[in-house]
This record gives structure tokens, sequence and C-alpha cells, in this order.
């Protein structure tokens, strides 16, 4: 079996950081994590940003175990569309970045 990073950073709508933690926190992690195939979730503030692109202040990084990571993302998108899971109004703006780990080096 496959295992993959998904990397996703978000922002929040302006004034609403202390909801959108608390729904991040409470209840967007319990869904996702519940998703077949998610085995894992870290979630947290962005320390440093190295520029280059719109600034994020939430990173969330998913732990996926699957040989078809597409159908876990597939999953995840049809429970937020559907009302399966729960979208908050103060999630702003998102993006996602699926990592196949393939190499390690030691360090």
């Amino acid at each position: 079996m496959a295992a993959y990073s998904f990397i996703v950073l978000t922002n929040c709508t302006p004034g609403s950081d202390e909801e959108f933690n608390r729904w991040y926190d409470d209840v967007h992690l319990e869904e996702v994590v519940a998703i077949n195939g998610i085995s894992s979730a870290v979630r947290g503030d962005v320390a440093v940003s190295l520029g280059g692109g719109e600034e994020y202040r939430y990173a969330a990084i998913y732990e996926i175990d699957s040989d078809d990571p597409q159908a876990v993302l597939d999953d995840l998108q049809a429970r937020a569309s559907d009302g399966r899971m729960n979208v908050s109004s103060t999630l702003a703006t998102a993006a996602y970045f699926m990592m196949k780990k393939e190499r390690a080096y030691p360090g």
C-alpha cells in the first residue's frame, strides 16, 4: 500500500479565527480522519512563510494510506459537497498538495 501526505493550507474570513479554529479542531479533523484511507492528521499555525504567493495562516497534514489516493480525496470532496461533512462559512481560501512518500534521506 502506498503512503501519501495530503497538505492543506488555509485562511479564514477576517475576524473569525476563534470560530474557524474551533470548527477545524473540534469538528473537521475528526470528520476527515473518519474517511477510509486517512490515518492521521496534524494541524497548526504557519510559523514562517517563504513568500511567492498567497500567504496562509494555517496548515494541516493528513496521512493517507491507500493505493488509490484519488478515491480517498473524491470521498472527502463528496462528503463536503453533499452535507455528510460540516464545512464552516469561516473557511476563506485553501491550497491543496498531495505528496507520494517515495524516498527518505537520513539527516
